[in-house]
C-alpha cells in the first residue's frame, strides 16, 4: 500500500478527519513499511518517482485532504486498487460506477494496526478479478476531451507501444494475462466528461410519467468497453 502526502503533521487535528494523521501514526509506531512493504508518508519520508510508485502498488488510500482529494483519481490512473477511508463521503463517481468492483472501503473507526492482516488476507484471485474490474473503467477517470488531449494522447500511446515492441529484455514485456495491458488507442468518448454526460442523459425521462435510467453502463460486468486494456 502506498500514500505519499500531507499526512498532517503540522496540520491542526480537524484536517482530513484526522485520518491521514491516524494512518500515518500506525504505519510508523508499527513499522509497516519494513513488515508489510506499506509506506505512508511525506516526500521526504517516501522519496521517489511518486507516478511509478503508485504504478507499482498494489493498495492505495483514498481520503480526504482539506476538503477534496485527487488520491481516487490517482490510484484509478496508475491501476492502484483504492482503499477508501472516509465515512458518509462519496468518492469520485461513486453513484455512477459501482466502485466495489475494484475498490475496499473501511470505516475510520476500524482503521487501526490490523490492516496489514486485512489487506493480506484478500486472495490473490479476488485481487486479480478486481484488477480485471479497474481495468474495463479507468479511462472514465480520465479527462481526454478535446483537440490537443486527444493528440496528446495519440503521440503517448504510439511512443508506448514503440518502446514495447522495441524492450530489450522478456521482463520489459507484459505478459498477455497481466489484467492491465498497454492501450492501443484512447477512447476519448467515455471519459471523465463522456461518463458525466452519459450520466445527466440517463436523468432524462423517455416520457413524462417515467423516471430516469439508473448508472451508466459501466460494463464492470465481465463485458469489455471500447479501451483495448489498462494503464501500464
Amino acid at each position: 500500500m502506498y500514500l505519499r502526502g500531507d499526512v498532517g503533521k503540522t496540520r491542526q487535528p480537524h484536517y482530513s478527519r484526522g485520518i491521514r494523521q491516524k494512518l500515518y501514526k500506525l504505519a510508523t509506531e508499527n513499522h509497516w513499511a519494513e513488515k508489510h512493504r506499506i509506506f505512508i508518508g511525506t516526500k521526504a519520508d517516501v522519496p521517489g518517482p511518486y507516478s511509478e510508485h503508485l504504478a507499482r502498488s498494489l493498495f492505495c488510500p483514498v481520503m480526504p485532504g482539506d476538503g477534496y482529494a485527487m488520491r481516487m483519481e490517482d490510484a484509478v490512473l496508475h491501476g492502484c486498487l483504492p482503499i477508501i477511508i472516509m465515512d458518509n463521503t462519496h468518492a469520485v463517481f461513486e453513484t455512477i460506477i459501482d466502485l466495489d468492483q475494484f475498490s475496499i472501503r473501511i470505516q475510520e473507526d476500524a482503521l487501526d494496526e490490523r490492516l496489514p492482516q486485512i489487506l493480506l488476507a484478500i486472495a490473490p484471485e479476488q485481487i486479480e478479478r478486481m484488477q480485471r474490474k479497474l481495468a474495463l473503467v479507468w479511462h472514465r477517470f480520465t479527462w481526454a476531451h478535446g483537440a490537443l488531449m486527444e493528440a496528446a494522447f495519440k503521440t503517448a500511446i504510439a511512443d508506448n507501444l514503440h518502446k514495447r515492441r522495441n524492450a530489450s529484455s522478456q521482463a520489459e514485456r507484459i505478459p498477455e494475462a497481466h489484467p492491465f495491458q498497454p492501450l492501443t488507442h484512447f477512447p476519448v468518448h467515455l471519459d471523465a466528461m463522456g461518463t458525466l454526460m452519459q450520466a445527466l442523459h440517463s436523468r432524462i425521462p423517455d416520457r413524462p410519467d417515467t423516471g430516469g435510467h439508473g448508472r451508466v453502463a459501466d460494463r464492470t460486468d465481465g463485458q469489455s468497453e471500447a479501451a483495448e486494456g489498462a494503464p501500464g
